[in-house]
């Protein structure tokens, strides 16, 4: 257990589900920025943005709730 119980442990993990949605891209950010990795989190978000424009299409509208709001929060 001791072994995931780091972000820097789980966010591979996590990162593997992205593209089927199980990771949730939005804790995969939310890894970035709680280990300081602001940059990483902002690239993140804004690849996933992209992405959700020809994939996942039913997905966009839930992650934009979360998108601008946490661009506010992570932009210096």
């Amino acid at each position: 257990m001791t072994k995931h119980a780091s972000y820097e442990a789980i966010l591979p993990i996590m990162e593997e589900r992205v593209p089927t949605l199980g990771g949730y891209p939005e804790r995969v950010a939310a890894a970035h920025y709680l280990m300081g990795e602001k940059a990483k989190a902002r690239n993140f978000v804004a690849d996933q943005r992209a992405k959700f424009e020809t994939e996942h299409k039913e997905y966009q509208p839930f992650f934009e709730k979360f998108a601008q709001p946490f661009l506010n929060l992570v932009t210096d």
